[in-house]
């Protein structure tokens, strides 16, 4: 049977289509208010469609039977060593795959238009932070800094000296307090 409908604009897709999708398609090519049909989508269960190519990733989409083969994202040439770090040797990343970047503190996905989108993974930094400092392989947090190149992280509570020092959440400057020997009941 020749699909006709719309001038044959049609051809070879109303074979797969449902009946009740097929009426609204023929309803559909002449000029009525409204047509009371809901949106068509295809019968896809008897389309067969191919598998992607090597280094493809298939994604799906709703208006599709089948996957579209997305090819995988290349690694800038200034990431191309975080990307063999973390098992892509090749400098391709397939679609919906991530690596990290900036000692960790940046993820980068590749996204199904074909580009790698990095964003960050550390929290917001406090307003209220009065003092902030990064470990060398992590994120900016509030700390209450020692001396010249060491400081605690807010909420930490350390011995120093004689004194047990308490870093405020907000960082900034330790708050210490004496401690006093354990007196012995037997005197």
């Amino acid at each position: 049977m020749k699909n006709v409908a719309c001038g044959g604009a049609w051809e070879g897709f109303a074979e797969t289509m449902k009946p009740e999708h097929l009426l609204c398609l023929l309803l559909s090519c002449f000029p009525l208010p409204e047509a009371a049909c809901k949106p068509l989508k295809a019968d896809c269960t008897l389309i067969k469609c191919s598998p992607c190519p090597d280094q493809h990733t298939a994604v799906t989409s709703e208006n599709n039977c089948c996957a579209i083969c997305a090819p995988p994202c290349s690694c800038p040439d200034y990431q191309q060593f975080e990307c063999a770090m973390q098992g892509y040797e090749d400098g391709n990343v397939p679609v919906g795959k991530s690596f990290h970047i900036d000692f960790a503190t940046q993820l980068c996905t590749c996204v199904s238009t074909g580009n790698i989108s990095c964003a960050s993974v550390c929290p917001t930094v406090s307003p209220t932070c009065k003092e902030t400092g990064s470990p060398p392989d992590g994120c900016p947090q509030c700390v209450c800094p020692i001396d010249n190149d060491r400081s605690v992280t807010a909420g930490s509570t350390i011995p120093r000296d004689s004194e047990i020092c308490v870093c405020p959440p907000e960082g900034g400057k330790l708050l210490c307090t004496p401690t006093t020997p354990l007196q012995s009941n037997n005197e």
